[in-house]
Protein backbone atom coordinates (compact mmCIF):
# COMPACT_ATOMS: atom_id res chain seq x y z
CA UNK A 1 0.00 0.00 0.00
CA UNK A 2 1.20 3.41 -0.87
CA UNK A 3 1.51 6.27 1.42
CA UNK A 4 -0.51 9.63 0.53
CA UNK A 5 2.12 11.19 1.82
CA UNK A 6 4.02 13.34 -0.64
CA UNK A 7 7.24 11.19 -0.08
CA UNK A 8 9.20 13.53 -2.49
CA UNK A 9 9.05 16.32 -0.92
CA UNK A 10 11.46 15.77 1.99
CA UNK A 11 13.65 13.40 3.07
CA UNK A 12 12.27 10.65 5.33
CA UNK A 13 12.96 10.99 9.18
CA UNK A 14 15.40 8.59 10.14
CA UNK A 15 16.75 8.01 13.61
CA UNK A 16 19.97 7.69 13.05
CA UNK A 17 20.29 10.45 10.70
CA UNK A 18 22.35 13.61 12.02
CA UNK A 19 19.90 16.34 10.83
CA UNK A 20 17.97 18.17 13.05
CA UNK A 21 15.17 19.17 10.94
CA UNK A 22 14.26 18.29 7.26
CA UNK A 23 13.69 21.69 5.65
CA UNK A 24 13.30 22.05 1.51
CA UNK A 25 14.55 25.43 0.10
CA UNK A 26 16.91 26.32 2.50
CA UNK A 27 20.52 25.58 3.64
CA UNK A 28 20.77 23.57 6.57
CA UNK A 29 23.85 22.85 8.75
CA UNK A 30 24.40 18.99 9.57
CA UNK A 31 24.05 18.03 13.64
CA UNK A 32 27.77 17.36 13.33
CA UNK A 33 28.77 21.02 12.03
CA UNK A 34 25.98 22.50 14.79
CA UNK A 35 27.42 19.74 17.69
CA UNK A 36 31.46 20.87 16.53
CA UNK A 37 30.09 24.84 17.28
CA UNK A 38 28.65 23.97 19.94
CA UNK A 39 31.32 22.49 21.75
CA UNK A 40 33.93 25.05 20.61
CA UNK A 41 31.51 27.45 22.83
CA UNK A 42 31.02 25.11 25.49
CA UNK A 43 33.01 25.16 28.58
CA UNK A 44 32.55 21.95 29.69
CA UNK A 45 31.77 18.50 28.81
CA UNK A 46 28.31 18.49 30.48
CA UNK A 47 27.04 21.29 28.02
CA UNK A 48 28.58 19.34 25.13
CA UNK A 49 26.53 16.30 26.27
CA UNK A 50 23.39 18.35 27.17
CA UNK A 51 23.62 19.26 23.65
CA UNK A 52 23.77 16.01 22.25
CA UNK A 53 20.84 14.41 24.45
CA UNK A 54 18.98 17.75 23.45
CA UNK A 55 19.66 16.74 19.61
CA UNK A 56 18.36 13.30 19.94
CA UNK A 57 15.37 14.49 21.47
CA UNK A 58 14.30 16.30 19.00
CA UNK A 59 14.96 13.76 16.77
CA UNK A 60 12.74 11.23 18.84
CA UNK A 61 10.07 14.04 19.33
CA UNK A 62 10.05 14.71 15.79
CA UNK A 63 9.40 10.73 14.91
CA UNK A 64 6.39 10.60 17.00
CA UNK A 65 5.07 13.84 15.36
CA UNK A 66 5.41 12.03 12.19
CA UNK A 67 3.72 8.41 13.43
CA UNK A 68 1.04 10.26 14.76
CA UNK A 69 0.20 12.08 12.36
CA UNK A 70 0.54 9.10 9.60
CA UNK A 71 -2.04 7.35 11.58
CA UNK A 72 -4.24 9.78 12.33
CA UNK A 73 -7.42 9.71 10.21
CA UNK A 74 -7.59 13.30 9.61
CA UNK A 75 -4.06 13.06 8.34
CA UNK A 76 -5.33 10.36 5.74
CA UNK A 77 -8.09 12.36 4.98
CA UNK A 78 -6.37 15.16 4.12
CA UNK A 79 -3.21 13.43 2.60
CA UNK A 80 -4.74 14.83 -0.59
CA UNK A 81 -5.04 18.30 -0.20
CA UNK A 82 -1.58 18.17 1.32
CA UNK A 83 -0.33 16.81 -1.81
CA UNK A 84 -1.87 19.68 -3.36
CA UNK A 85 -0.32 22.34 -1.40
CA UNK A 86 2.62 20.81 -1.29
CA UNK A 87 2.49 20.24 -5.18
CA UNK A 88 2.04 24.30 -6.10
CA UNK A 89 3.83 25.76 -3.13
CA UNK A 90 6.23 24.48 -0.61
CA UNK A 91 4.71 27.78 1.81
CA UNK A 92 2.13 25.60 3.63
CA UNK A 93 4.82 22.64 4.22
CA UNK A 94 7.18 25.27 6.19
CA UNK A 95 4.29 26.68 7.79
CA UNK A 96 3.87 23.32 9.18
CA UNK A 97 7.29 22.85 9.98
CA UNK A 98 7.85 26.26 11.76
CA UNK A 99 4.62 25.40 13.83
CA UNK A 100 6.29 21.33 14.92
CA UNK A 101 9.72 23.72 15.43
CA UNK A 102 7.53 26.30 17.77
CA UNK A 103 5.85 23.59 19.59
CA UNK A 104 9.60 21.43 20.12
CA UNK A 105 10.36 24.73 21.23
CA UNK A 106 7.76 24.75 23.84
CA UNK A 107 8.13 21.68 24.93
CA UNK A 108 12.48 22.08 24.63
CA UNK A 109 11.38 24.91 27.32
CA UNK A 110 9.34 22.08 29.39
CA UNK A 111 11.55 19.80 29.65
CA UNK A 112 14.51 22.13 30.47
CA UNK A 113 12.61 23.40 34.11
CA UNK A 114 11.92 19.85 34.64
CA UNK A 115 14.79 18.59 33.93
CA UNK A 116 16.41 21.70 35.80
CA UNK A 117 14.52 21.07 38.66
CA UNK A 118 15.32 17.21 38.15
CA UNK A 119 18.91 18.50 38.59
CA UNK A 120 18.00 20.11 41.86
CA UNK A 121 16.28 17.13 43.10
CA UNK A 122 19.34 15.56 42.25
CA UNK A 123 21.80 17.90 43.84
CA UNK A 124 19.84 17.40 47.18
CA UNK A 125 19.34 13.72 46.86
CA UNK A 126 23.50 13.81 46.32
CA UNK A 127 23.69 15.66 49.45
CA UNK A 128 21.13 14.00 51.42
CA UNK A 129 22.69 10.38 49.94
CA UNK A 130 26.44 12.12 51.29
CA UNK A 131 25.03 12.72 54.69
CA UNK A 132 23.02 9.19 54.40
CA UNK A 133 26.89 8.03 53.33
CA UNK A 134 28.16 9.87 56.31
CA UNK A 135 25.60 8.55 58.98
CA UNK A 136 26.55 4.56 57.59
CA UNK A 137 30.15 5.41 58.13
CA UNK A 138 29.08 6.15 61.80
CA UNK A 139 26.83 3.58 62.30
CA UNK A 140 29.20 0.97 60.99
CA UNK A 141 31.71 2.57 63.30
CA UNK A 142 28.97 2.06 66.04
CA UNK A 143 28.07 -1.33 65.13
CA UNK A 144 31.95 -2.40 64.69
CA UNK A 145 32.48 -0.93 68.57
CA UNK A 146 28.87 -2.77 69.51
CA UNK A 147 30.51 -6.17 67.58
CA UNK A 148 34.08 -5.39 69.68
CA UNK A 149 31.97 -4.95 72.72
CA UNK A 150 30.12 -8.57 72.24
CA UNK A 151 33.30 -9.78 71.73
CA UNK A 152 34.41 -8.97 74.95
CA UNK A 153 31.05 -9.55 76.83
CA UNK A 154 31.33 -13.25 75.05
CA UNK A 155 34.60 -13.47 76.52
CA UNK A 156 33.34 -11.94 79.92
CA UNK A 157 30.65 -14.26 79.76
CA UNK A 158 32.65 -17.33 79.13
CA UNK A 159 34.78 -16.75 81.73
CA UNK A 160 31.82 -16.10 84.02
CA UNK A 161 30.36 -19.27 83.28
CA UNK A 162 32.94 -21.47 83.59
CA UNK A 163 33.00 -19.79 87.57
CA UNK A 164 29.21 -20.06 87.20
CA UNK A 165 29.99 -23.77 86.43
CA UNK A 166 32.69 -24.22 89.29
CA UNK A 167 30.68 -22.65 91.84
CA UNK A 168 27.98 -24.93 90.97
CA UNK A 169 29.82 -28.12 90.88
CA UNK A 170 31.43 -26.78 94.43
CA UNK A 171 27.20 -25.93 95.87
CA UNK A 172 26.76 -29.53 94.09
CA UNK A 173 28.91 -31.01 96.73
CA UNK A 174 28.16 -28.71 99.80
CA UNK A 175 24.59 -30.02 99.15
CA UNK A 176 25.12 -33.72 99.29
CA UNK A 177 27.23 -33.32 102.16
CA UNK A 178 24.46 -31.30 103.88
CA UNK A 179 22.04 -33.59 102.80
CA UNK A 180 24.28 -36.76 103.80
CA UNK A 181 24.40 -34.86 107.36
CA UNK A 182 20.70 -34.29 107.27
CA UNK A 183 20.30 -37.97 106.85
CA UNK A 184 21.88 -39.05 109.51
CA UNK A 185 20.98 -36.28 111.76
CA UNK A 186 17.56 -37.92 111.13
CA UNK A 187 18.65 -41.28 111.63
CA UNK A 188 20.25 -39.96 114.94
CA UNK A 189 16.40 -38.01 115.85
CA UNK A 190 14.87 -41.38 115.28
CA UNK A 191 17.19 -42.89 117.69
CA UNK A 192 17.22 -39.95 120.25
CA UNK A 193 13.41 -40.29 119.86
CA UNK A 194 13.01 -44.04 120.43
CA UNK A 195 15.48 -43.67 123.51
CA UNK A 196 13.51 -41.17 124.76
CA UNK A 197 10.55 -43.05 124.24
CA UNK A 198 12.15 -46.26 126.17
CA UNK A 199 13.45 -44.35 129.01
CA UNK A 200 9.93 -42.41 129.51
CA UNK A 201 8.48 -46.38 129.53
CA UNK A 202 11.39 -46.92 131.59
CA UNK A 203 10.59 -44.24 134.18
CA UNK A 204 6.29 -44.65 134.27
CA UNK A 205 7.57 -48.40 134.81
CA UNK A 206 9.49 -47.05 137.88
CA UNK A 207 7.18 -44.48 138.83
CA UNK A 208 4.59 -47.39 139.25
CA UNK A 209 7.27 -49.39 140.92
CA UNK A 210 7.87 -46.56 143.13
CA UNK A 211 4.75 -45.87 144.39
CA UNK A 212 4.21 -49.83 145.14
CA UNK A 213 6.88 -49.17 146.92
CA UNK A 214 5.99 -46.35 149.07
CA UNK A 215 2.97 -48.44 149.50
CA UNK A 216 4.84 -51.31 150.89
CA UNK A 217 7.31 -48.75 152.95
CA UNK A 218 4.37 -47.48 154.32
CA UNK A 219 2.79 -50.53 155.59
CA UNK A 220 6.30 -51.70 156.70
CA UNK A 221 6.49 -49.05 158.73
CA UNK A 222 3.20 -49.37 160.19
CA UNK A 223 3.86 -52.90 161.12
CA UNK A 224 7.52 -51.83 162.77
CA UNK A 225 5.74 -49.50 164.60
CA UNK A 226 3.41 -51.84 166.11
CA UNK A 227 5.61 -53.95 166.56
CA UNK A 228 7.85 -51.57 168.46
CA UNK A 229 5.18 -51.04 170.33
CA UNK A 230 4.49 -54.29 170.89
CA UNK A 231 7.71 -54.45 172.05
CA UNK A 232 7.38 -51.72 174.39
CA UNK A 233 4.68 -53.43 176.07
CA UNK A 234 6.43 -56.70 176.68
CA UNK A 235 9.60 -55.01 177.87
CA UNK A 236 6.99 -53.33 180.12
CA UNK A 237 5.40 -56.57 180.81
CA UNK A 238 8.81 -58.13 181.05
CA UNK A 239 9.91 -55.15 184.02
CA UNK A 240 6.69 -55.66 185.70
CA UNK A 241 7.11 -59.26 185.86
CA UNK A 242 10.79 -58.93 187.26
CA UNK A 243 9.10 -56.32 189.92
CA UNK A 244 6.30 -58.76 191.00
CA UNK A 245 9.02 -61.75 190.96
CA UNK A 246 10.88 -59.92 193.25
CA UNK A 247 8.13 -58.93 194.97
CA UNK A 248 6.44 -62.65 195.06
CA UNK A 249 10.17 -64.13 195.39
CA UNK A 250 8.84 -65.53 198.81
CA UNK A 251 5.87 -66.68 197.53
CA UNK A 252 6.83 -68.19 194.53
CA UNK A 253 9.69 -70.41 196.65
CA UNK A 254 7.02 -72.28 197.71
CA UNK A 255 5.45 -72.57 194.29
CA UNK A 256 7.02 -75.51 192.32
CA UNK A 257 10.04 -75.72 190.71
CA UNK A 258 9.01 -77.41 187.74
CA UNK A 259 5.85 -74.67 187.23
CA UNK A 260 8.04 -71.98 187.85
CA UNK A 261 10.31 -72.87 185.19
CA UNK A 262 7.26 -73.97 182.51
CA UNK A 263 6.23 -70.08 183.56
CA UNK A 264 9.95 -69.01 182.74
CA UNK A 265 10.48 -71.32 180.06
CA UNK A 266 6.82 -69.73 177.99
CA UNK A 267 8.04 -65.92 179.07
CA UNK A 268 11.49 -66.82 177.01
CA UNK A 269 9.89 -68.52 174.39
CA UNK A 270 7.62 -65.51 173.97
CA UNK A 271 10.65 -63.43 174.01
CA UNK A 272 12.12 -65.22 171.29
CA UNK A 273 9.52 -65.09 169.25
CA UNK A 274 8.71 -61.47 169.77
CA UNK A 275 12.67 -60.70 169.21
CA UNK A 276 12.43 -62.84 165.98
CA UNK A 277 9.73 -61.19 164.43
CA UNK A 278 11.13 -57.94 165.45
CA UNK A 279 14.54 -59.08 163.98
CA UNK A 280 12.42 -60.46 160.82
CA UNK A 281 10.78 -56.69 160.37
CA UNK A 282 13.72 -54.70 160.96
CA UNK A 283 15.72 -57.13 158.03
CA UNK A 284 12.69 -56.32 155.73
CA UNK A 285 12.14 -52.85 156.32
CA UNK A 286 16.31 -52.29 155.63
CA UNK A 287 16.07 -54.60 152.46
CA UNK A 288 13.26 -52.21 151.36
CA UNK A 289 14.67 -49.02 152.82
CA UNK A 290 17.58 -50.48 150.27
CA UNK A 291 15.36 -51.15 147.31
CA UNK A 292 13.20 -47.58 147.96
CA UNK A 293 17.24 -45.91 147.88
CA UNK A 294 17.82 -47.67 144.74
CA UNK A 295 15.16 -46.70 143.22
CA UNK A 296 15.83 -42.81 143.85
CA UNK A 297 18.56 -43.51 142.73
CA UNK A 298 17.66 -45.02 139.33
CA UNK A 299 15.03 -42.16 139.03
CA UNK A 300 17.66 -39.35 139.94
CA UNK A 301 19.86 -41.42 137.02
CA UNK A 302 16.76 -41.58 134.22
CA UNK A 303 15.77 -38.23 134.94
CA UNK A 304 18.95 -37.09 134.32
CA UNK A 305 19.62 -38.96 130.69
CA UNK A 306 16.24 -37.82 130.01
CA UNK A 307 17.34 -34.50 130.72
CA UNK A 308 20.73 -34.99 128.28
CA UNK A 309 18.35 -36.68 126.06
CA UNK A 310 15.91 -33.81 125.31
CA UNK A 311 19.18 -31.25 125.07
CA UNK A 312 20.68 -33.64 122.09
CA UNK A 313 17.28 -33.39 120.74
CA UNK A 314 16.49 -29.99 120.67
CA UNK A 315 20.16 -29.33 119.29
CA UNK A 316 19.30 -31.57 116.59
CA UNK A 317 16.09 -30.18 115.90
CA UNK A 318 17.78 -26.74 115.99
CA UNK A 319 20.78 -27.74 113.11
CA UNK A 320 18.12 -29.37 111.04
CA UNK A 321 16.02 -25.89 111.02
CA UNK A 322 19.09 -24.13 109.91
CA UNK A 323 19.68 -26.79 107.59
CA UNK A 324 16.09 -26.75 105.68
Amino acid sequence: MTSPFPVNMFPAFNTRSTRTFPTTGRKTEPVNDLKKSRVTKTKSSKEASDDYIRNLQQQIYLLELETRYLRSSKARGECGNLSNLMGNSSTSLNEVLNGLKYKYVELQEKNKKNLEKLEEEYELAKGENIKKETEIQRLKGDIEALRNEVDVLKARNVDDQKELCSENVELKKKLENITSEVSRSDLSYQRVVKEKEELLDTLNQMKMNHSITDEKYEDLNNVVDRLKQKLANLEKEKEELKEKNLEQANIISNIDLEARQMLIDSVQNEKIKLMSEMKRLEYAYAEEKQQRDKIFSDRDKIIEENVALNNQIEELKRKLESVR
